[in-house]
């Protein structure tokens, strides 16, 4: 009975993605995802090479899941989230999203449970991303608006000596 309900599952997901434009569309400057209307997880976002200044990886528990995320920091835009927890459709080409990233940018995936590190710039890789939440008011207080849903789940306070690379963020 198992075996019948993973195959309709397969089936409805091909049948997903054969319908509609979902996951990874790599090219020569940018990359595209295209999220599933299926899950609210995620959302479309465009990478464009030049953009990028730096990428997170953060293992992290989100009630009783254990959720994976890679954060990309933009130059003078809002960092991009996306939750590559959930085997979906739009999971699509997530090989060779992250391996364009690899030849690009040198970019290895670092998971170290419950932390958010760098995994690029290569200078900073393997280093802790935010400022612990008990540091400052101001860290307690985006604390509060995470657990809130006011702020994303993997959001926080850069630590102050990575602020002079990434300061537009």
């Amino acid at each position: 009975m198992s075996e019948n309900l993973f195959e309709k599952l397969k089936l409805e997901k091909e049948e997903y993605i054969n319908k509609y434009d979902v996951g990874f569309y790599i090219d020569n400057t940018q990359i595209k995802f295209i999220k599933t209307n299926r899950h609210q997880i995620n959302y479309n976002w465009i990478l464009k090479y030049d953009d990028i200044i730096g990428v997170a990886f953060a293992n992290i528990m989100r009630g009783d899941d254990d959720s994976l995320f890679i954060i990309f920091f933009l130059k003078n835009k809002s960092p991009i989230y996306f939750n590559m927890t959930y085997d979906s459709e739009e999971m699509q080409r997530f090989d060779s999203f992250m391996e364009k990233l690899k030849v690009e940018f040198g970019i290895e995936q670092i998971w170290e449970q419950d932390k958010i590190v760098f995994g690029y710039p290569i200078n900073l890789r393997g280093k802790e991303l935010y400022k612990p939440w008990y540091n400052s008011i101001e860290t307690i207080i985006h604390q509060f608006k995470r657990f809130f849903g006011l702020k994303h789940h993997v959001s926080g306070i850069l630590k102050d000596e990575f602020k002079s690379e990434f300061e537009s963020i």
